[in-house]
């Protein structure tokens, strides 16, 4: 039991990094690297089958910085 919480727990603090990091590049206005950590961000946590919204909530807007309106409302 042990083994299979610290993995869920690992993975999770892996995808909060990933959103961090994600957050840091938008801010620094490059938005290709923060879209390649907002999904690395999801695909960890789909991992654990799990969503989170502050991640998808980032990748939108990141989306919509972009202008790319469509793909930041899916």
């Amino acid at each position: 039991m042990y083994q299979i919480g610290s993995r869920y727990s690992i993975y999770r603090r892996k995808a909060f990094a990933q959103q961090n990091l994600g957050y840091l590049y938008r801010q620094k206005g490059e938005l290709a690297q923060s879209e390649a950590y907002f999904l690395s961000a999801i695909a960890t946590f789909e991992k654990i089958k799990q969503k989170d919204a502050t991640i998808l909530s980032n990748i939108a807007v990141t989306y919509s910085t972009l202008g790319n309106f469509t793909k930041s409302q899916e």
